[in-house]
């Protein structure tokens, strides 16, 4: 009897050891390991599917192929304050040209299955030099090199550029602040920060295309970055562009002009027949010769872009 109640009580642990191990293996295999790299991203508009940090997708009607393909290690943390880890992380776009896009993107993890979302793609640049990646208080932070505007690609990138973006929703988003903006903007277009006093009004980087925006009595300003573009440059607030000067009447009364050949960009009213019609631009050899145009009010230097 005794023998019979003990070969029970072991087979009911047995049953009860295997159990429990079906109901782990279960269990754990419901939830996946959670990789960034293995993720659905859209780029563009285009849904693309890393595995292993890598996708290949056919250009249609042609021979190459895009190229997509995670850059370095992924960051985590919690990007959207479910106390679950999250992933941002950069990756490379190449489409057969000489370009190397790159651009910051997130995964986001399922809370109960592990699985990585992965949101959309926001651009950085163009053969950029990635330095790293960061994520503090839920905001993901990228610092990488880029060139100034006015340098080739060839040129090495050598302008440090520091970016912040989030997830909003399922959506991610830039993030950083007006004046970062402008302050990178300015660097990029071949200008330097400086400070300088403004009007009270007046935030940084103010736009020196506008007449008086610095143009307040002491006592009336206050200290602000500033924007320096060099010789007949300003900052609009988006860069540094040639400065605009105002024909005078004195200019537009003259009888002849040196023949200097000092280029200039004018806009010129153009007449219409039936409807108002922007003015266009064209390149006259300096600014007498604008000037004396009647249908010119004024002129930046150098020759019109194409």
């Amino acid at each position: 009897m005794f023998k019979r109640i003990f070969l029970i009580i072991i087979v009911l642990v047995i049953v009860g050891a295997a159990g429990y191990f079906i109901y782990q293996s279960d269990n754990t295999g419901t939830r996946s390991v959670f990789d960034p790299k293995n993720a659905v991203y859209t780029i563009e508009g285009d849904a693309i599917a890393l595995i292993n940090g890598k996708a290949e997708k056919e250009i249609a009607g042609g021979a190459s192929k895009i190229e997509v393909m995670n850059w370095g290690e992924p960051s985590t943390g919690d990007l959207n304050a479910d106390k679950v880890d999250d992933a941002a992380l950069i990756i490379t776009y190449s489409a057969g040209g000489s370009g190397t896009f790159y651009y910051i993107t997130a995964a986001l993890q399922n809370e109960q299955s592990g699985v990585a979302a992965g949101t959309n793609a926001i651009l950085l640049g163009d053969r950029i030099a990635p330095q790293n990646i960061s994520i503090n208080n839920s905001k993901i932070m990228v610092n990488y090199a880029d060139r100034k505007q006015s340098e080739p690609f060839t040129a090495r990138p050598s302008v440090g550029i520091t970016r912040y973006f989030e997830v909003q929703g399922s959506v991610l988003a830039e993030v950083t602040e007006d004046s970062a903006k402008k302050e990178q903007a300015c660097i990029l277009s071949g200008g330097t920060i400086g400070t300088s006093l403004c009007c009270k009004s007046s935030g940084d980087f103010p736009n020196a295309s506008l007449i008086g925006a610095c143009g307040c009595s002491p006592q009336n300003s206050h200290e602000v970055k500033v924007c320096a573009c060099g010789p007949d440059r300003v900052f609009d607030g988006t860069g540094c562009v040639n400065q605009t000067t105002f024909c005078q009447p004195s200019q537009q009364q003259g009888d002849a002009c040196f023949q200097l050949y000092d280029p200039v960009c004018a806009k010129v009213n153009i007449q219409c027949v039936t409807t108002p019609c922007d003015p266009i631009n064209e390149t006259f050899s300096n600014s007498c010769e604008a000037c004396r145009n009647s249908l010119v009010e004024s002129y930046t230097r150098g020759e019109c872009a194409n």
